[in-house]
C-alpha cells in the first residue's frame, strides 16, 4: 500500500449537488466515476485498488468517508466515521503494513484500518466501533479497529 500524489488521484466537487459528490481524476484526467465528499483527505493505492479519505467540508458536523474502490473505479466497501455534532480533522495518516493503516480523527483517537484481499464476514451493528456507520451487510473489504472516548 501506498499513497498518492494529487496528480495521480484527485476529485472535484460537481456543482450543483444536494450531498457533495465528486468526480474522480486519475494521472490528471477526468473518469466518468464519481464519489461522496467534497475533499479528498488522502487516496492510497493497494494492489489494484483504491482506498480515499473524504469529507463533506461541513463545519461542526464533520464526517470521514472512507470508499474503497475496485480497479474500475467502482465502490466496493465503504464506511463513514463521526456522529452529529461532532467536530474531527483527518491526520496522522501511517502505514503500518502492505494491508494496514492508521490515522486520527475526532478528538485525537488513532483508528487502524485493515483491508482484505477477499470479503470477510461482518455482523452488521456490532462488529464495526461506535461511530462507525456502513451500510447493511454481512460482508466486508475492511475492517475498522479504534477505541471512542466515551460519550459524558
Amino acid at each position: 500500500m501506498h499513497e498518492l500524489a494529487s496528480g495521480e488521484f484527485r476529485i472535484e466537487p460537481l456543482p450543483n449537488e444536494a450531498l457533495p459528490k465528486s468526480r474522480i481524476y486519475i494521472d490528471g484526467k477526468p473518469t466518468d466515476a464519481t464519489v461522496a465528499g467534497a475533499y479528498l483527505e488522502a487516496s492510497l493505492r493497494w494492489n489494484d485498488s483504491f482506498l480515499i479519505f473524504t469529507t463533506d467540508d461541513v463545519p461542526f458536523e464533520e464526517m470521514l468517508r472512507i470508499i474503497f474502490l475496485d480497479e474500475n473505479l467502482s465502490v466496493i466497501d465503504s464506511a463513514m466515521l463521526g456522529a452529529p455534532y461532532s467536530t474531527g480533522s483527518f491526520r496522522s495518516l501511517k502505514i503500518r503494513d502492505d494491508d494496514t493503516v492508521e490515522f486520527r480523527f475526532i478528538g485525537g483517537i488513532t483508528w487502524v484500518l485493515k483491508v482484505f484481499e477477499r470479503t470477510q464476514l461482518r455482523v452488521p451493528l456490532i462488529s464495526d466501533p461506535r461511530g462507525v456507520t456502513r451500510k447493511f451487510s454481512f460482508g466486508c473489504r475492511f475492517k475498522i479497529f479504534g477505541k471512542p472516548l466515551p460519550e459524558i
